[in-house]
């Protein structure tokens, strides 16, 4: 979180455990999102040798807890993801103003 003050050193710091925050989770999520196809591949294959049409493994599949389990987790990578997104944005824009705010503090100081 961005400290009360405005040390640029500190508004740094913040912003960028935020940018790595942002970055680890739509790494996360990305690497779920490709792994929907294989997941279901395979959970097709696998019941492949259970059923006579392949359609039908792959109807098996999609309803196996298995991949909605990986679908779940595909959904809920992605909202930490933009959420993580979203606080860096916030993050940001909270920064600017702080910085906004001291400069309009140092004009009233020198008018002063």
């Amino acid at each position: 979180m961005i400290p009360n003050s405005y040390d640029p050193g500190d508004v740094f710091k913040s912003l960028e455990d935020a940018a790595e925050e942002m970055c680890d989770s739509e790494a996360l999520a990305t690497q779920l999102e490709e792994m929907k196809k294989p997941t279901l591949a395979s959970l097709t294959l696998e019941y492949m040798a259970i059923e006579k049409s392949r359609a039908m493994a792959e109807t098996r599949a999609l309803a196996d807890d298995r991949y909605e389990t990986h679908i779940a987790g595909m959904v809920d990578a992605k909202r930490i993801a933009n959420r993580a997104k979203a606080k860096y944005h916030n993050m940001r824009a909270l920064a600017d103003a702080r910085r906004t705010q001291e400069a309009s503090v140092r004009a009233l100081t020198r008018a002063a």
